[in-house]
């Protein structure tokens, strides 16, 4: 801004003494003049206007300026260009900084979901050794159930054993009890007839008795 301000104070310099110079070189002859009179100028024979000392240096001066000013556009135009370059530069800045956050709040939510995986990983660890846990306590179970049902089933077959000699046992006793009876029931039934004959024979021997006994008192009658 200061190298502006130079330039366009040296520029206003330039023009004011271009001015100056083309006024004094009105004014200046080399031979002749301007004369006055009631009637208005006018003008001498064989009068021409030199040129003024300083017209090398007022064209100089304006050729100065006009660099100057196009000096100062030049400026302009690179301060412009310095002026958006910074405004992309600022909004290239924002939009580091939005990335930034962006990648920020990513990085937050990455995070949480590297945290979920991780407990949710941890949980199904948990949930394998308690799977094998259980695993092992069936097989015990099922090792225990097997060992009672192997138990349960020598326990029944010696049962069943038992049970089948006891069988043969009470078939014998009650065969022997039968067949016990049995003669029993022969000796009594035999006895029975025996007792039966006996009466029989007694009866018989009583009823012959009478026979003869009723015969004698017919024959004494």
């Amino acid at each position: 801004m200061v190298k502006i301000s130079f330039l366009v104070v040296f520029a206003v310099l330039c023009l004011l003494k271009y001015r100056n110079g083309v006024s004094a070189s009105e004014t200046r002859v080399k031979r002749g003049g301007l004369t006055t009179g009631t009637s208005g100028y006018s003008a001498q024979p064989h009068v021409h206007y030199a040129p003024a000392p300083g017209a090398a240096a007022a064209a100089s001066a304006a050729a100065a300026a006009q660099q100057a000013a196009q000096a100062v556009q030049a400026v302009q135009a690179v301060t412009n260009g310095v002026a958006q370059a910074a405004q992309a530069a600022s909004a290239a800045t924002y939009q580091a900084k939005a990335a930034a956050q962006a990648a920020q709040q990513n990085q937050a939510k990455v995070q949480a979901i590297i945290q979920d995986v991780a407990a949710a990983a941890q949980a199904a660890q948990y949930a394998a050794k308690a799977a094998i846990q259980g695993a092992h306590a069936i097989q015990a179970v099922q090792a225990t159930a097997a060992a009672n049902a192997a138990s349960a089933v020598s326990a029944a077959n010696a049962a069943q054993q038992s049970t089948y000699v006891k069988l043969i046992e009470v078939t014998k006793a009650a065969k022997a009890a039968q067949a016990t009876q049995a003669v029993k029931a022969a000796q009594a039934a035999q006895a029975a007839q025996a007792a039966h004959a006996a009466q029989a024979v007694q009866a018989a021997k009583v009823a012959q008795a009478l026979a003869q006994n009723s015969k004698g008192y017919n024959n004494h009658y």
